[in-house]
């Protein structure tokens, strides 16, 4: 699923994807990232309805990103 978000849901370094549950979100979102990361690109924009998702991704992930809406 991560390769098919890179391909199919990214304009340049924004990535916009809906998730059935919290626990799918975060396995794509490190997957999509190290993708990412290993092209030399950062994700531009997040942004999450998810009250728990939110909490995970700043205390896991924050540092990744460029901008935080």
């Amino acid at each position: 699923r991560a390769v098919k978000a890179v391909i199919k849901n990214h304009y340049v370094d924004d990535w916009l994807e809906s998730f059935e549950n919290v626990n799918e979100a975060k396995q794509c979102i490190e997957k999509v990232i190290n993708i990412q990361k290993t092209a030399g690109f950062e994700l531009g924009i997040w942004k999450t309805n998810s009250e728990e998702l939110h909490k995970w991704f700043f205390s896991s992930v924050v540092g990744t990103i460029k901008k935080i809406l």
